[in-house]
């Protein structure tokens, strides 16, 4: 204490303990006290090497002093260490970021990928979409399906949709069209004869989190950790926020909120995945569609996200157009052909944010598509090499007045 402002002169203080317990200890304090940044320390071995070969314990500078002379010591001193500064790292040295190498999941969008180019591994997604909109399925087809035909495993944690329901939605999007009938209005059919080539190709590849009892945060996490040491998971599908128990209570939930954005975004980084979080809309007194802002829960869901995306199912009134006085379309109001509109909210990798994709659905297959490529696309479990449909029945056969 009573030398502590005569040591703060110095730009350079260098710490000769004694190498046993206590004088490590007295270092450690020694250096938070008088400044990490400023200080350097001997390392000193427990053995050092004579002239003859032979080895001499040491323990202290004097014993340095005294066995090896004093150009050691000056020698030892030359050479200190500098205290290292923990979480901190020289920019120089981080590894060099080239989105083209970088892993990642194309979305099987070709218009999507022009403005995100693909997802990038540890990184979140927080994904919106009003009941009805479209996006269990579209979330079926661009996270579980495209992951498995770009060779990654997936975990699924879904409080909404029962098991059952979930494969059969994945099952439809994966055999395609090609392979479906409807026998009416409302049931599908898929072509018995594919099932075990498709179901032996996902087989030990989509992990379903099955613990109805237990939705805290912690176990939900827990089990993704696990199932990404042992299979080597790299998606992860959270379906939804308002389903997942944070442990608090209305009071703390929006600091809970953040905290858990906090756990996911550190947990994507670590393991290198994509995490992919849904989080419903906030209820408004109109259907319109849905903005940013419109994310439920705390604005740091968003903030801390580094892509957010909207799904909005365009209605009947919007679809039709709205004509003016004299029977021409109002200008931004001319009727629409597609059936729902994909809104890129926010996109921190690439920038190119605020954007917008028009999108097809396929009753049958519960496919969305921009163009027909996509929607008679062949997923890998599918071997035939014949060439696949190009038409576009949408324009023809109609979207159902519901859809999920």
């Amino acid at each position: 204490n009573e030398t502590f402002d005569w040591l703060e002169n110095f730009n350079k203080i260098i710490i000769w303990s004694d190498n046993d317990a206590p004088g490590l200890q007295m270092r450690k304090e020694a250096c938070a006290r008088i400044g990490n940044w400023k200080c350097f320390y001997i390392d000193l071995p427990k053995e050092l090497e004579k002239e003859d070969g032979t080895f001499q314990k040491v323990k202290d500078a004097n014993d340095v002093l005294f066995y090896f002379g004093k150009d050691k010591v000056l020698s030892l001193i030359e050479n200190a260490n500098e205290i290292p500064i923990t979480n901190v790292i020289d920019l120089y040295d981080v590894n060099d970021f080239d989105i083209e190498t970088a892993p990642g999941l194309t979305s099987g969008f070709e218009q999507l990928d022009k403005y995100i180019y693909k997802f990038i591994l540890g990184t979140v997604v927080v994904f919106t979409g009003r009941n009805g909109s479209g996006k269990s399925s579209l979330l079926n087809q661009m996270f579980i399906a495209e992951p498995l035909n770009q060779g990654m495993d997936v975990f699924v944690y879904s409080a909404e949709m029962g098991k059952p329901i979930l494969k059969n939605w994945v099952e439809l999007v994966l055999a395609g069209p090609e392979n479906i009938k409807m026998t009416n209005s409302t049931v599908h059919k898929i072509d018995k004869t594919i099932l075990p080539t498709m179901r032996e190709w996902y087989k030990n590849r989509i992990f379903v989190y099955d613990n109805d009892k237990d939705l805290s945060a912690d176990s939900i996490l827990d089990r993704l950790e696990t199932v990404i040491r042992r299979f080597g998971v790299k998606v992860a599908i959270l379906d939804n926020l308002l389903t997942i128990d944070l442990g608090c209570d209305q009071n703390n939930l929006w600091q809970e909120q953040k905290k858990f954005m906090v756990r996911l975004v550190n947990f994507a980084n670590k393991y290198n995945i994509l995490i992919v979080l849904i989080s419903h809309p906030r209820k408004t007194t109109e259907y319109r569609r849905l903005t940013q802002d419109d994310v439920a829960g705390s604005g740091d869901i968003t903030n801390l996200a580094h892509y957010v995306l909207g799904i909005h199912r365009y209605t009947k009134s919007e679809k039709e157009g709205e004509k003016n006085s004299n029977g021409n379309y109002k200008k931004g109001k001319e009727p629409i052909l597609y059936d729902c509109v994909l809104d890129i909210f926010k996109n921190r990798i690439t920038g190119h944010a605020n954007k917008t994709i028009d999108l097809y659905f396929d009753y049958s297959a519960y496919k969305f598509f921009s163009k027909p490529e996509e929607l008679w696309k062949r997923y890998k479990w599918d071997k035939r090499d014949s060439p696949s449909r190009i038409d576009n029945p949408n324009l023809e056969n109609k979207t159902p007045d519901w859809m999920n």
